[in-house]
């Protein structure tokens, strides 16, 4: 259905003519249009493609981050746990170490009283005799100035 334009000497025919004048595109006009449609849905289905991509890339990126933010943040915890309970053997290193001084302070302490109330004992016992050996004496002297009286 290619109208051709035509050209009418007659101005009346013409006239007549001139609304029919419209002329349908030729075939390779349609065609390059075509193309041109398809190059440009082409392009646009691309377009939609590589944005999905970035989206899907983005979106990767975001949930590595967090995840690469999650493994870090164990890894913080879990120095910070190591490090508390070296602290905390390292504080009951120290508490047995100074129970253990404690302790052996208190037996030198008991020791040296011991000794301290052997020794009292030893000189109360001498004090002891030595006072009974007085008596003793004291006693035959009486005794003697008894005897001597009689």
């Amino acid at each position: 259905m290619n109208k051709i334009i035509l050209s009418i000497v007659c101005f009346f025919c013409f006239s007549l003519i001139s609304n029919l004048a419209v002329a349908d595109k030729p075939e390779w006009v349609e065609k390059k249009q075509a193309e041109h449609e398809a190059r440009k849905a082409k392009k646009e289905t691309k377009k939609e493609l590589r944005k999905a991509e970035h989206e899907i890339k983005k979106t990767a990126n975001t949930a590595q981050r967090k995840i690469n933010k999650s493994e870090i943040e164990a890894k913080k915890l879990v120095k910070r746990k190591e490090k508390e309970l070296r602290k905390a053997e390292r504080d009951a290193k120290k508490l047995a170490r100074k129970k253990e001084k404690e302790l052996r302070k208190a037996e030198r302490e008991a020791k040296k009283l011991a000794k301290r109330k052997e020794k009292e004992l030893r000189k109360t016992e001498r004090e002891t005799k030595k006072l009974a050996r007085k008596k003793k004496k004291e006693l035959r002297e009486t005794e003697r100035a008894l005897k001597q009286e009689d």
